[in-house]
Formats: C-alpha cells, structure tokens, sequence
C-alpha cells in the first residue's frame, strides 16, 4: 500500500500493527504521518487510542486525529 501512496503530501494515519512510525516515514517522503494504536473496544465504539506524530505533522493535523 505504501508503494501507491508513496507521492502524497497528504496526512495519512495509520493503524497497521507493528510497522513503525520510521518505516512508514521512510517510505512516504512527503506525507505527514500519525501512526494509531487503538484498542479493541473501538470494535464497538467505546475505545481509547495512543498515537505518535511523524516530524511533519503540525499541531493542526494532531487535532483532526484527536477528533477522529
């Protein structure tokens, strides 16, 4: 997937288990990246959710993810 994105300026917000924030950084040269953990309840709307911000995303995009 990263591959047909790989142009993007665009904000992209992962939750792919395991794949590093560096990774998904390394391959997206352009794009402001977050990276999500959330939790099972999500399943059924009730979640809580971590996440880690790449070095582009400004605080701007940080509030659309917490809104999301």
């Amino acid at each position: 997937m990263l591959e047909e994105i790989k142009d993007t300026d665009k904000l992209v917000v992962s939750i792919a288990a395991g794949v590093k924030l560096k990774k998904i950084e390394g391959k997206l040269k352009k794009a402001k990246v977050v990276r999500v953990m959330p939790n099972t309840p999500c399943l059924v709307g009730e979640m809580a959710a971590g996440f880690a911000v790449g070095k582009k995303v400004k605080d701007k995009e940080v509030k659309i993810v917490e809104e999301i």
